[in-house]
C-alpha cells in the first residue's frame, strides 16, 4: 500500500516538476524531486506509526476475547447451578 502511495505521488509530482521546467529556468526539478523525497519521508514515517497503532490494537482485541470469554463462561456456570 504505501509503495503504491509513494509511486503515484511521486511519479505526479516529478512529472509536473519537469513540466514546469522551461517556465522556471528547470528550478521545479530540484523542487519536485525534493517534494518527492519529503513525500517518501512522510508516508514511511505514517506508515510506521499505523503500524504500531495495529499492533496496539491487535492487543486489546485478544485481551478483550479473552474477558468476554471468561465472562460468559461464568454466566454459563451461573446458569448450569441453577439445574443442578
Amino acid at each position: 500500500m504505501k509503495e503504491g502511495e509513494e509511486f503515484v505521488v511521486d511519479t505526479a509530482i516529478v512529472d509536473t516538476g519537469f513540466a514546469l521546467a522551461g517556465e522556471t529556468f528547470e528550478a521545479s526539478i530540484v523542487v519536485g524531486l525534493g517534494a518527492a523525497y519529503v513525500n517518501d519521508l512522510v508516508v514511511h514515517h505514517i506508515s510506521a506509526g499505523a503500524k504500531k497503532v495495529v499492533r496496539v490494537a491487535e492487543r486489546q482485541e485478544k485481551k478483550a476475547e479473552h474477558s468476554i470469554g471468561k465472562t460468559f463462561k461464568k454466566i454459563g456456570n451461573t446458569i448450569s447451578n441453577w439445574f443442578t
